[in-house]
């Protein structure tokens, strides 16, 4: 009974609104939290520490795997090539530790996180000369957001908006021709480490 509770308090019944422009301000880059990647019929578990700097135009996670230990991902904005650049050890653990995983498909999901945190610091005006590749809708409380890499179609998606006001769900996926997913990122966030914008 209590777990009923508890689940009723984090998921009040907040409106979001149908201007995805409107619905993007709920994502929280500063949090923590847990998450998963899923691959060739696996899954490896992590927490995360994430953190957007503005300063630096860059977004960094502390990935924690159980068995792999600590590892990273950053996505930073470089203006003199006008582009997102990803830095990842995250990578190598994975490959390392299993089977039947393309690293293309690990570039293509560098080049995913590069193009969401591209339309990130466009919609929060801090980059004013590029334009967006991602095509968002809003439908039932969720922000979704499509978009093409390579031979994949890369699909973002941020759900359960919490009593705080953000987004509490975070999904990346890379789905084949035959649109089968073939990788995914799953982010719960369980604290947003700063202030509202809504």
């Amino acid at each position: 009974m209590l777990l009923g509770l508890q689940s009723c308090a984090l998921f009040k019944d907040i409106k979001v609104s149908s201007s995805p422009e409107e619905a993007k301000r709920r994502i929280c880059l500063n949090s923590e939290g847990k998450g998963r990647f899923i691959f060739a019929g696996q899954k490896h578990v992590f927490s995360y520490q994430s953190s957007f700097v503005e300063e630096d135009l860059k977004w960094a996670s502390i990935i924690d795997f159980p068995v792999y230990g600590r590892e990273s991902i950053s996505v930073e904005w470089d203006s003199s090539k006008k582009t997102a650049i990803t830095n990842a050890s995250y990578e190598q653990a994975l490959l390392k530790n299993t089977q039947g995983l393309d690293p293309r498909l690990l570039d293509s999901a560098n080049q995913m996180w590069e193009t969401f945190f591209k339309d990130f610091l466009i919609q929060k005006n801090i980059i004013s000369d590029q334009t967006s590749q991602i095509k968002w809708s809003v439908q039932n409380k969720e922000l979704f957001g499509s978009f093409d890499i390579e031979e994949y179609e890369a699909r973002v998606k941020f759900l359960n908006v919490v009593s705080q006001g953000h987004f509490g769900r975070f999904d990346f996926k890379l789905i084949d021709k035959e649109g089968e997913p073939m990788f995914g990122m799953e982010l719960i966030v369980r604290d947003c480490l700063e202030k509202p914008e809504f």
